[in-house]
């Protein structure tokens, strides 16, 4: 390949890694206002006391576990995205050390310094970075999701509902 092939080839790469960050939030975004739908449909059953008690508790069990198997889909996703992710940051650095990129800025590579990186390319030492909160958000509904399903377990067992 020629310098500008090269260049070129760098850009592009550039441009599809931004449309790829682009959909990953969009997705997030996505499953985060499902599960507060659900959250918010949790609530209306439990506030909707013309409802016989069996419905109520059938009607929130189900919506929960549909939210458990709705977050983990959504790390799923968040982990093939970071797969297609950390490709491309591959790909861009390995460009950068092209010969014909020798006197462009490193901008992938600077980044390395700022936010080194382990053998699997995780991040080190950077928990307040934004994949790795946006990773832990639908761990965060699971646990709530399995913690209301609990205490309605144990408010039917202990006869409070």
């Amino acid at each position: 390949m020629n310098e500008f092939d090269k260049f070129d080839e760098y850009k592009f790469l550039v441009e599809d890694t931004a449309r790829i960050t682009d959909r990953r939030q969009s997705i997030s975004n996505l499953y985060t206002t499902i599960n507060s739908i659900l959250l918010a449909a949790i609530a209306v059953l439990f506030s909707e006391t013309a409802l016989p008690d069996l419905v109520i508790i059938a009607g929130a069990v189900a919506i929960m576990l549909a939210g458990i198997a709705i977050s983990l889909t959504w790390k799923r996703a968040i982990i093939r995205y970071r797969e297609h992710l950390r490709l491309r940051f591959d790909i861009l650095r390995e460009i950068e050390n092209h010969p014909s990129m020798a006197d462009s800025e490193k901008v992938y590579h600077r980044e390395d310094a700022l936010y080194p990186r382990n053998e699997d390319g995780q991040s080190i030492d950077h928990k307040g970075l934004f994949s790795n909160i946006e990773k832990r958000l639908p761990e965060v509904f699971v646990t709530l999701y399995v913690i209301l399903t609990t205490i309605i377990i144990l408010a039917v067992i202990f006869g409070l509902i």
